[in-house]
């Protein structure tokens, strides 16, 4: 788990960044697809909640948990995050309801709207932009070589962070 102050940090970066490309890792035919979420909460426990649109599909034929990755950026900020987890879906309205920290609105959407997911945090790449005073000429080669070998943005710096009691 999360020591205080990096899960507080991770947990500030997420709520600023707050919007995220959500993709499923799952080799299941029928597979959760690819979206933007915006994050409702992120607990205690260190598992990010959001909604989804519904699928056209039964919800009740996707797999209910899979592996997924989250891409966090927004333009201007100088960091971003990729967070890969166990999502699940939880679409039972019991449970649902029995959720007390999510809003009447958000309840409502998870029943007839919407899906609603808890993604239990396993790794967090964190990148920070690089503030290097050395050469440009270099710079530019790393931040190409970065780019095409790694797919990491120019110009940042990775962290990563395991949570592996957490999965």
């Amino acid at each position: 788990m999360f020591c205080g102050n990096d899960f507080l940090f991770l947990k500030e970066k997420i709520y600023d960044l707050d919007t995220a490309l959500f993709i499923s890792k799952s080799e299941a035919v029928l597979k959760v697809p690819t979206c933007i979420i915006s994050v409702l909460k992120v607990d205690d426990t260190g598992q990010l909640w959001f909604l989804i649109p519904r699928p056209k599909q039964y919800v009740n034929e996707f797999e209910k948990s899979f592996v997924s990755e989250m891409d966090f950026y927004r333009k201007g900020k100088d960091y971003y995050l990729i967070i890969e987890g166990k999502a699940y879906i939880i679409n039972d309205p019991e449970d649902i309801n029995n959720l007390m920290d999510l809003p009447e609105e958000v309840k409502y959407q998870a029943m007839h709207e919407r899906v609603l997911i808890k993604l239990r945090i396993k790794h967090i790449n964190y990148y920070e932009s690089r503030k290097s005073t050395a050469s440009h000429g270099l710079n530019t080669v790393k931040d190409k070589f970065n780019q095409l070998i790694f797919n990491q943005r120019p110009g940042f710096r990775p962290y990563r962070l395991q949570t592996d009691n957490l999965a």
